[in-house]
C-alpha cells in the first residue's frame, strides 16, 4: 500500500466554484445535519481523524487571509482559498505574505506533517483562527477540498449574493492523508463524443472529492479523438460514424454503402493540451489510452491495410468484437504504434501510458499468412504469445521514451511484459497474479468499480447500462486481497472508477451514472478501512444530495428506490411481501387499487400477506416527498406458488433464479435484464418440469416468461409444450406454443408463451421448453451454444 502521492503537481491550483459541497455551517445547522456527536461532520471522502470541538469559526468582512510560505503564493493558492469562502469578491481581502502579521485564516508549510505525504494536511479551526497545513503544496490544496465541504450552503458556490459576511464552520481539528496513491475515473470519449466543457466538468468532479487520476479512454471501434500528424485520417475518418444512436447498441448494422458518417468529432491539440493543464491545476494527472491490438476499427476504418485482410470497413456504429484487430505480423503495423503512440507522449506528459490490450478478437490472426510467419520467426506457439509479442514491442517503445505501460488484464495472456502496470478489470485474480509477480497494479474489477452498470432495479432504471452495481457494492469494495502478503501489497498502487460510453451520450446521461457512486469511489480510495462503515456514509452522504440538485447534477435517486421481496406460503395460498430500500432509513409508502403512492398512502411498517393478485405500487418518502422513482408490480398468486415441482434439466449455476429451492414457481417475474438474479438460464439445452398442484385443479392456461436478448445469445424458446394427468403416470397432450426464437432483433426483450387448455381438471402439469440448441447461422459468438432464459411458469 503506498500512502504518498504517484502524481506531483506543478504551478498554480484551482477548483471548480460549485462542486459538491457538503452541509455544514452555522450553530442553528448542525442538529439539522444530524451533526451531533464527536467525529459527524459530513465529509466525503471520510478523513483519518477528525475531533470536533465546542463553537465554531466565523469569517467576518475584512478579515484577512495570511499566506505563511512564497511556495503557496507561487502556486496562487490563496486565489483557490478565496474562490471557495468569498468565490463573488464580495469583500476585499487582505492577502498577507510569508511571516506577514497573523490573522484569522492562514495556510502554511509545516514540515513535521512530512509523515503524512504530499497529499496529507492539518485543518485546524478554533473559535478565532482556521489554518491549513501541509507538508507540501498539494496537501494544502486538498485541505481547502475539506474546508470547501464544511462551508455552509451558499458559501463556495457560483453566484451566490448573500451569507459570506457572517459564514461560520464547527470548530475540529482534521488530520487526513490518502490511502492510495492512485485514486482515479476512466472516461470513454470514444463510444461517444463528448464536449471539452463536460471533459472539464468531469475533472472539477474529481478534484472536489480528492481524487488524482483522470483517465481518458480516446480510441475504439466507434471513434478514434486525438490527433495524429503522421496519420489525419484517423481524425478525418476514424472519428465519425454513421448515427444509428436510435438502435440498440448492440446488433446495429454497419456502415452501408452510401450512408453518410457524421456522428463523433475529435479534440484538436489545443483542446487535449488545455484539458491537461486545466487538470494540473487541479491536482488530477490526465492518463491517455491508446487500445491495441484490439479495438481498433476506427483506425482500421481510416487505413485498412493496419488489419489482417486489408478490407476497407466503416467506423463501428455500435457494439462489435469481430474484425477489429491490428495486424501484428506486419512491420508496418508497429510503425503506426510508434508513430502513435510518440505523438501521444508528446501531448500528454503523464509518466504512464494506457495501451488497452482487452478484449482483442486474435481470430483473424489464426489464418493471416504474415501473423503466422511471425510466429514461426519468434517461435510463438499460440496466437496468445503473439499478443505478448505484440505488446512488450508496445512497451518497448513506451520505456525508450522514460514512460510506463499500462494494459488491461489481459496483457497477461501469453506471458506478461518486464515493466507492465496491470489494471485488473476481470475480478481481482489478474491483479492478484501480477502482483505475486512483482507488478504494480490497479485494481478495477467491474463488479465493484464499472460505473456504466445500472445501479438499481432493471425495471425503474432509465435505459443505461446493463447488469447492476448498487452504490453499497460499490462502497463494500476492499482493493487489498487477502491472498497477497503485505509485501505483494504494496504493489497495489490504488483503484478507480470506470464510465465506459456506449449507453453515454453527454452530460445528463455521465452525471446519472457517476453520481452517487463517484462518491463511494473516493472514499474507498482514500480512507482508511477502520473508518468506513455504510451508514455513516450514507449519513453524510444525504445532506449532499440536495446540494448535487440545486447545482445541476442530476444524480441516481436509486439507493431509495424500494425492492419487494416475495416468500410463497403454498399451506395458506398467499405470499409474504416485503419491502425495503437500499438506503435503509426511508419511509415506505404503498397502495394496492392502481393509484400511485403519495406521502399520505398506507406506511410500510411489516411483511404484508396477500391473498390475491394484486397490482403492488411502493415509494420512498422523507419530509413528505418522494424521493426514488416508483416501484410497480403486479403479483400474480397463480396455482403452481409454491407447489411441488421435480425437474430433470440442468440450469446454470450462475443464472439460479435467485437460488431458491424451485426458482420457476416463486412468484418472482424477471426484468428485460437477463442478470437481474431472477432468470434460470439453460445453455444450449431444453427445460422439462413436472409441477405437483396438489389436487384436481381446473386449468384454463398455462404461460412461461422467457427473455430475448441476442447479443447475450440468448433466444426464445423454440416452443413449449404441455402435457396434463391426473395420476402423474399417464400424461397426455395439452397442447404446444411456438416460440419464433430465430428472427432476429436487438435488445431485451421479455415476453411470456401462453397456452390456452381445455379447461378440464389436472394434478399434474409437465412442462417442456424446447430450446434451438445452437444459434442461428447469422449470429456469431459463444462456440454457437444458444441459451434460454426463464423465470416463471405460471398456471391460471
Amino acid at each position: 500500500m503506498r500512502t504518498t502521492s504517484l502524481l506531483g503537481l506543478g504551478g498554480a491550483l484551482l477548483v471548480g466554484a460549485c462542486l459538491l459541497v457538503s452541509c455544514v455551517g452555522t450553530e442553528s445547522e448542525l442538529e439539522h445535519q444530524g451533526l451531533d456527536g464527536p467525529g459527524n461532520l459530513a465529509l466525503i471522502p471520510i478523513p483519518q481523524s477528525i475531533e470536533v470541538r465546542e463553537g465554531t469559526f466565523r469569517w467576518s468582512p475584512g478579515q484577512g487571509v495570511a499566506v505563511h510560505d512564497q511556495v503557496l503564493l507561487d502556486w496562487e493558492l490563496d486565489k483557490r482559498l478565496l474562490e471557495v469562502i468569498d468565490p463573488n469578491g464580495l469583500h476585499k481581502v487582505d492577502v498577507k505574505g510569508p511571516h506577514g502579521p497573523d490573522s484569522g485564516v492562514h495556510m502554511l508549510i509545516d514540515s513535521t506533517l512530512w509523515e503524512l505525504g504530499r497529499e496529507g494536511y492539518k485543518l485546524d479551526i478554533r473559535g478565532d483562527s482556521l489554518a491549513i497545513s501541509s507538508a507540501w503544496p498539494t496537501g494544502v490544496f486538498y485541505g481547502i477540498q475539506t474546508l470547501r465541504q464544511l462551508l455552509p450552503q451558499l458559501a463556495g458556490q457560483a453566484g451566490a449574493s448573500a451569507g459570506y459576511s457572517n459564514w461560520s464552520v464547527p470548530a475540529c481539528e482534521i488530520i487526513d492523508a490518502p490511502r492510495f496513491g492512485w485514486r482515479g475515473q476512466l472516461l470513454d470519449v470514444s463510444r461517444h463524443f463528448l464536449p471539452l466543457e463536460f471533459v472539464k466538468k468531469n475533472i472539477d468532479y474529481l478534484a472536489a472529492l480528492k481524487l488524482n487520476v483522470f483517465h481518458w479512454h480516446l480510441t475504439d471501434d466507434q471513434g478514434w479523438r486525438v490527433p495524429v500528424q503522421a496519420y489525419p485520417k484517423l481524425t478525418s475518418v476514424g472519428a465519425w460514424r454513421v448515427d444509428k444512436n436510435d438502435l440498440p447498441w448492440h446488433g446495429r448494422p454497419e456502415q452501408a454503402a452510401g450512408e453518410v458518417a457524421d456522428y463523433g468529432g475529435s479534440y484538436s491539440r489545443e483542446e487535449i493540451n488545455e484539458v491537461i493543464e486545466y487538470a494540473r491545476l487541479r491536482g488530477v494527472t490526465v492518463v491517455p489510452e491508446i487500445d491495441v491490438p484490439g479495438h481498433c476499427r476506427a483506425a482500421i476504418a481510416a487505413y485498412p491495410e493496419l488489419s489482417c485482410d486489408g478490407v476497407a470497413r466503416g467506423v463501428a456504429t455500435g457494439g462489435i468484437m469481430e474484425e477489429n484487430a491490428l495486424c501484428p505480423g506486419r512491420e508496418a503495423t508497429f510503425e503506426f504504434v510508434e508513430e502513435v503512440l510518440v505523438s501521444v507522449m508528446g501531448l500528454f506528459p503523464s509518466e504512464y501510458i494506457h495501451i488497452g490490450g482487452d478484449e482483442c478478437n486474435k481470430s483473424a490472426w489464426k489464418s493471416c499468412v504474415d501473423c503466422q510467419g511471425r510466429m514461426a520467426e519468434e517461435s510463438l506457439e499460440d496466437v496468445d504469445q503473439l499478443q505478448s509479442y505484440f505488446i512488450r514491442r508496445v512497451e518497448g517503445i513506451i520505456n525508450a521514451h522514460g514512460r510506463k505501460m499500462i494494459g488491461w488484464d489481459e496483457i497477461l495472456e501469453g506471458g506478461l511484459a518486464p515493466n507492465a502496470v496491470v489494471m485488473s478489470w476481470r475480478g481481482e485474480a489478474g491483479g492478484i497474479e501480477a502482483a505475486k509477480a512483482g507488478h504494480d497494479v490497479i485494481m478495477t474489477p467491474s463488479e465493484y468499480c464499472y460505473l456504466d452498470l445500472k445501479q438499481g432495479l432493471p425495471e425503474t432504471e432509465p435505459e443505461l447500462g446493463y447488469s447492476e452495481l448498487l452504490l453499497s457494492t460499490a462502497y463494500s469494495y476492499e482493493p487489498l486481497p487477502a491472498e497477497l502478503t503485505s509485501e505483494q501489497s504494496k504493489h497495489i498502487l490504488g483503484i478507480q472508477g470506470n464510465l465506459w460510453g456506449e449507453s453515454i451520450r453527454g452530460e445528463t446521461e455521465a452525471n446519472y451514472m457517476l453520481f452517487p457512486r463517484l462518491f463511494a469511489v473516493a472514499e474507498v480510495a482514500w480512507s482508511q478501512p477502520d473508518r468506513k462503515d455504510w451508514r455513516g456514509f450514507i449519513d453524510r452522504l444525504d445532506p449532499i444530495l440536495p446540494r448535487l440538485k440545486a447545482q445541476g447534477i442530476g444524480y441516481a435517486p436509486s439507493l431509495y428506490q424500494v425492492a419487494l421481496h416475495i416468500k410463497v406460503d403454498a399451506a395458506n395460498a398467499q405470499i409474504s411481501l416485503a419491502m425495503d430500500t437500499e438506503h435503509g432509513d426511508v419511509e415506505m409508502r404503498y397502495t394496492t387499487d392502481g393509484t400511485e403512492p403519495t406521502s399520505t398512502s398506507t406506511r410500510y411498517e411489516a411483511p404484508l400477506q396477500l391473498a390475491k393478485s394484486t397490482l403492488f405500487q411502493a415509494a420512498a418518502f422523507r419530509d413528505g416527498l418522494p424521493l426514488g422513482r416508483i416501484t410497480e408490480k403486479m403479483l400474480d398468486l397463480h396455482k403452481a406458488m409454491g407447489k411441488s415441482m421435480d425437474s430433470p434439466s440442468v440450469f446454470s449455476p450462475k443464472y439460479n433464479g435467485g437460488g431458491g429451492a424451485n426458482p420457476l414457481i416463486d412468484g418472482n417475474t424477471g426484468s428485460a435484464t437477463h442478470s437481474d438474479k431472477r432468470w434460470v438460464g439453460f445453455e444450449a439445452s431444453s427445460m422439462e418440469a413436472t409441477l405437483d398442484l396438489g389436487a384436481l385443479t381446473v386449468i384454463k392456461e398455462v404461460a412461461i416468461g422467457c427473455l430475448e436478448e441476442q447479443n447475450s445469445w440468448i433466444f426464445y424458446p423454440q416452443s413449449m409444450e404441455v402435457l396434463g394427468s391426473r395420476d402423474g403416470v399417464h400424461f397426455r397432450r395439452l397442447g404446444v406454443v411456438q416460440g419464433d426464437p430465430t428472427a432476429a432483433s436487438s435488445g431485451a426483450h421479455r415476453k411470456e408463451l401462453t397456452l390456452a387448455t381445455p379447461g378440464e381438471q389436472t394434478r399434474y402439469l409437465r412442462v417442456r421448453a424446447e430450446s434451438i440448441g445452437t444459434c442461428p447461422d447469422w449470429h456469431k459468438g459463444n462456440g454457437g451454444k444458444a441459451w434460454i432464459f426463464l423465470d416463471e411458469i405460471i398456471v391460471r
